[in-house]
């Protein structure tokens, strides 16, 4: 564990944070187009739900109107996820207690 340079191990956890950020944010922009559907709702449609939305939109618009906006989210959560783990492991290496919670193999 103590060959690895601190650069490296929070590089490391950065990626991987900037990964889960990326992967998530672009699983669930349905999940985001639909609520915000639901939020300016002009048709007044009160009683649909979540899934119903998000079928509604892919049948009246197909998939593109599904996952609009589909990049800028999946780069934002991306980006917002790499500064939040290599920020958070840094705190921890900086603590001195990095090696109880995470091991990096090479």
């Amino acid at each position: 564990m103590q060959n690895i340079s601190r650069t490296r191990r929070i590089s490391c956890m950065a990626l991987a944070g900037g990964l889960a950020g990326a992967i998530s944010g672009s699983v669930t922009t349905p999940l985001d187009v639909a609520k915000s559907r639901m939020m300016v709702n002009t048709l007044k449609k009160n009683n649909l739900s979540l899934s119903q939305w998000i079928k509604l939109i892919y049948k009246e618009e197909g998939w593109k109107a599904v996952f609009k906006g589909v990049v800028p989210r999946t780069i934002m959560t991306g980006f917002g996820g790499a500064i939040y783990f290599g920020v958070f492991y840094g705190g921890l290496i900086l603590a001195g207690v990095d090696s109880k919670f995470i091991s990096i193999r090479q």
